[in-house]
């Protein structure tokens, strides 16, 4: 993995050659601000590459002025037997590589071999392929070969063209500053054309556009149907549309001619599914995201009589036909393979440098998404590896005074009553689900007044908190090969407060309350510190040292997760929920992807997405959706049929009912200040 920026200005102006140390405070984005961005924006993609950091300036001939390009790239060091430090440079003709990425080989794909650096295969690949093609072919035909996540940004010097675009899943981040001198708004004016994994600053909002709240768990502006383009707001930063890959001649641009002029210079090659539709301007799809279409008749419905009665308990329900059988049968070895493919770096790494192995990481709520990435980990790693299984905890002192303002009302109603109450005290976080206490305390932290002190453990004791506890003890149970360790990372109200603007800064374009939520959640689990606790209730102080984080994202989008797939198919049957799902599956990309490469990355981890894999895509598309999903079943059941029969052929007994809940409010994230926040906000800072 790795962290690019770009930057072609007016004139001849060098670039400081060596950017200062990472920050530890936001950046204000404003005109005085302007000229310490490309120095922050470094700093803040070194972040993301602590092991190489290198960057290249050159000079554009122009037919308009003269103008200054700078490359500046951050490596974290996961894949070959040394660092294999960018941009790199191909001798021959001057060209300059940045690549953000990994090459996953599961069925078919550019071939990573055992111990290879990926981005010496894929830049080979590019520039000394003996084609009798140009350029653009040889690059188009390699990136349609990809198998993984990427972002990429090569500069061809014989035709000073720049090449730049992301994967068609967009699960790594690229953000886009377009030359606006001369903009009527109120945006703010740079003649530059910027590219950056990250924006790492904080923008005084124009005009801001609501967020769309269609997803369960917070899509921003972009997951909007039919946004397939780049956005107008007024932001200095725009999310890159993962729609293909984009060129630029450099050498043709005016830089002072505007927004849109400088768009006219664009080209764009776009992801074609249908071979039929390609052409040589066009990239060829990775994956087939069309789902079947194909209505269930009543014939292809089974029927479920335990749930006919419904005192009886959850319960899932077997296959019920050979196809859905063996749906389930392709579907665990594409999910394996995929989590395979994901996980087994980390062993091969360690067994080509001769070290001890490092532990994987999953952003772990004790949920059924991640309950069965952890568990096909497990059994895709040696005996005797660790994975750390990170849960977060937010104390949110609105939920806390809710719980106290309970409390206090059934206590006078008590008395009203004419009951006697003696010292009652707070519930307990197993007897309580929305974990009330009665101590309406704000604590101070300090080093004289520690956490522990101040902030006893039952604040900490929200739903993914107690899920999370199930979860680990399961899996203990069911894979006792591995060492398992459950990180209880508590975030107390102050630190998350305090840390709130840096946050906000990595979100960026993005600028929703939801966002800002889901980001905080992430962000603080995946810096992995926080405490393990013994079975004597003893806490020790922890730290992951895991460079590869897994998420559960993918899941809910392809087999039917969210309320809203049972509300389109109580409304409109089984077309209206393929319908939905269809949107969903096809607005992956816009589904905030970078938003959480950018969080997880700035702690110098890499986030992957087993659920994402091309592979696995292409095979859920064609299940019949009654297989997937059956929302004729009760919740915990119905919804994600599929993975909830994989989780139970995988000994996940009650992960395998356990009801979805959004991040945000199974760690207690959102809603922290102000209980009349709503996700489709925007935040103020």
């Amino acid at each position: 993995m790795c962290g690019i920026l770009f930057r072609l200005s007016p004139g001849l102006a060098a670039t400081p050659k060596t950017p200062r140390a990472p920050n530890t405070e936001v950046l204000r984005l404003s005109r005085a601000t302007l000229p310490l961005l490309f120095d922050h924006v470094a700093s803040m993609v070194s972040r993301r590459g602590p092991d190489a950091q290198t960057l290249v300036e050159f000079q554009v001939p122009s037919q308009t002025s003269p103008m200054n390009a700078a490359l500046f790239s951050s490596v974290l060091h996961l894949r070959g037997s040394c660092v294999v430090a960018q941009p790199r440079t191909h001798r021959e003709s001057g060209s300059l590589f940045c690549w953000n990425g990994e090459l996953f080989t599961e069925d078919e794909g550019l071939k990573v071999d055992e111990g290879v650096s990926d981005t010496d295969v894929l830049f080979n690949a590019i520039f000394n392929q003996q084609l009798a093609t140009s350029f653009k072919d040889s690059l188009l035909a390699t990136l349609s070969s990809l198998r993984g996540p990427w972002a990429i940004v090569v500069y061809h010097a014989p035709s000073s063209t720049l090449y730049f675009g992301r994967d068609m899943l967009g699960r790594r981040s690229l953000l886009v500053h377009l030359p606006n001198i001369g903009a009527t708004s109120e945006s703010l004016q740079d003649p530059g054309f910027w590219i950056s994994s990250v924006a790492g600053s904080i923008e005084d909002r124009g005009k801001s556009q609501e967020a769309d709240t269609s997803g369960d768990d917070g899509a921003s502006e972009a997951s909007k149907e039919g946004d397939s383009g780049w956005d107008d707001s007024d932001n200095f930063w725009h999310e890159l549309p993962a729609n293909g890959i984009y060129s630029v001649c450099l050498d043709e641009v005016d830089l002072f001619a505007g927004k849109e002029e400088f768009k006219r210079h664009l080209k764009h090659y776009p992801w074609i599914i249908s071979e039929a539709n390609q052409s040589d301007v066009s990239l060829a799809s990775p994956t087939n995201p069309i789902l079947n279409k194909t209505v269930p008749t009543p014939s292809d419905l089974p029927q479920y009589r335990q749930f006919q009665d419904t005192t009886n308990s959850l319960e899932i329900p077997s296959p019920p036909t050979e196809a859905a059988q063996e749906a389930l049968d392709t579907f665990t070895k594409n999910l394996s393979n995929s989590v395979a493919a994901r996980v087994q770096t980390i062993v091969q790494q360690a067994k080509l440098k001769n070290e001890e192995q490092e532990p994987l990481a999953v952003l772990f709520s004790g949920g059924l998404d991640c309950m069965v990435l952890a568990a096909l980990a497990a059994k895709s790693l040696p005996a005797g590896s660790s994975i750390d299984l990170l849960n977060v905890a937010f104390d949110n002192p609105r939920v806390r005074k809710a719980a106290a303002d309970a409390v206090l009302l059934q206590s006078k109603k008590d008395k009203k009553a004419g009951k006697k109450v003696k010292g009652k005290k707070g519930p307990t976080a197993e007897e309580n689900q929305d974990n009330a206490v009665t101590e309406p305390v704000v604590p101070v932290v300090s080093e004289s007044n520690p956490p522990s002190a101040t902030y006893p453990s039952h604040l900490f004791a929200v739903p993914d908190r107690k899920t999370g506890r199930k979860g680990y003890e399961e899996l203990k149970r069911t894979y006792p090969e591995i060492i398992w360790r459950f990180v209880e990372i508590d975030i107390e109200f102050e630190e998350a407060v305090r840390l709130r603007p840096w946050v906000m800064g990595l979100v960026n374009p993005l600028e929703s309350v939801m966002d800002l939520s889901i980001a905080m959640a992430f962000w603080f689990a995946s810096r992995g510190r926080g405490n393990i606790v013994d079975e004597a209730g003893e806490r020790t102080a922890y730290q992951t040292t895991a460079k590869v984080l897994l998420s559960g994202l993918g899941a809910d989008e392809q087999l039917g997760g969210y309320n809203r797939h049972r509300k389109n198919f109580d409304n409109y049957g089984w077309e209206g929920l393929i319908a939905e799902l269809q949107k969903d599956v096809s607005r992956i990309s816009k589904r905030n992807l970078g938003r959480d490469d950018r969080i997880v990355s700035d702690h110098g981890r890499e986030i992957r997405f087993p659920y994402l894999s091309e592979q696995l895509i292409t095979h859920l598309s064609s299940v019949p959706v009654q297989i997937k999903t059956d929302p004729r079943l009760p919740r915990g059941v119905g919804d994600k049929l599929l993975l909830r029969q994989m989780a139970l052929s995988l000994g996940l007994g009650r992960a395998s009912v356990e009801v979805k809940r959004a991040v945000q409010f199974g760690a207690r994230s959102a809603k922290m200040e102000d209980g009349r926040e709503t996700g489709t906000m925007n935040v103020s800072i």
